[in-house]
């Protein structure tokens, strides 16, 4: 982040909030002009239409020209951070003010079941920055249907099962930061609900281990140094916390 001028970067905040906020306000959902079936395995079919990313894209350009200097300059834009790793893709947008101060989203995963396929996974790129794109600004970009959505086919509930187990195990046992800021994030009714009721589930499991331990007889306990602590850490209460 490289603040212009003199200006403080308490100064280059508030003006990244002002924009940022006439972007929105100022932001034409896209027309939902394509269509998609999906077959279920359990027979039958549904289809739905959504706003690709270019949709996405113009919807939140045309914005963006609308919230200009003086000599029509934009004061406000975006850009993306991808990275395509070994097991998946992650992007997050970053949204850029003027003055030179920018904000990262959360990042969004997802598992990639075509490593190696040039086309598959473009695609599935595509579809990771319209997600962040979507949440950042608040658009809808498909049918709203959460009964639709809890009926995807096997590789979307794999995508959401396999990513959050990775994303879970980095926070539980590694504290990493970005898999905290991930949970926190914006996602699918399915998927919230599986992080709750794992945040839940792991509290309650910290819990029942710290009154066992409470309970023990503390005289004359010969293994008393190789217990482990089972209270939560600062960055997990502080989760708790903030989701709770």
């Amino acid at each position: 982040m490289k603040i212009t001028g003199d200006m403080t970067i308490k100064k280059a905040k508030q003006l990244w909030a002002k924009h940022f906020v006439q972007v929105k306000t100022k932001i034409e959902q896209p027309k939902k002009t394509h269509k998609v079936k999906v077959s279920l395995k359990t027979g039958g079919s549904y289809e739905y239409k959504y706003a690709d990313l270019a949709d996405v894209d113009k919807a939140i350009m045309n914005a963006c020209k609308k919230v200009t200097d003086d000599n029509g300059n934009a004061l406000f834009g975006y850009y993306f951070d991808i990275d395509n790793g070994e097991e998946g893709v992650s992007v997050q947008t970053i949204l850029l003010d003027s003055s030179g101060y920018e904000k990262a989203t959360n990042k969004v995963w997802f598992k990639n079941f075509n490593v190696g396929k040039a086309q598959d996974t473009a695609s599935l790129i595509s579809y990771a920055k319209r997600y962040s794109l979507c949440g950042a600004f608040g658009i809808a970009a498909d049918d709203d249907d959460d009964a639709q959505h809890l009926q995807q086919p096997s590789q979307v509930r794999d995508v959401n099962d396999i990513g959050l187990e990775v994303i879970w195990n980095s926070y539980v046992h590694d504290h990493n930061e970005q898999a905290k800021n991930w949970l926190l994030g914006s996602h699918d009714p399915a998927t919230a609900k599986k992080i709750k009721q794992k945040l839940m589930q792991f509290k309650n499991e910290t819990q029942r281990t710290k009154k066992v331990e409470e309970n023990k007889p503390k005289a004359s306990d010969p293994h008393k140094d190789e217990k482990v602590d089972a209270n939560l850490t600062d960055k997990q209460q502080d989760l708790f916390k903030d989701i709770f």
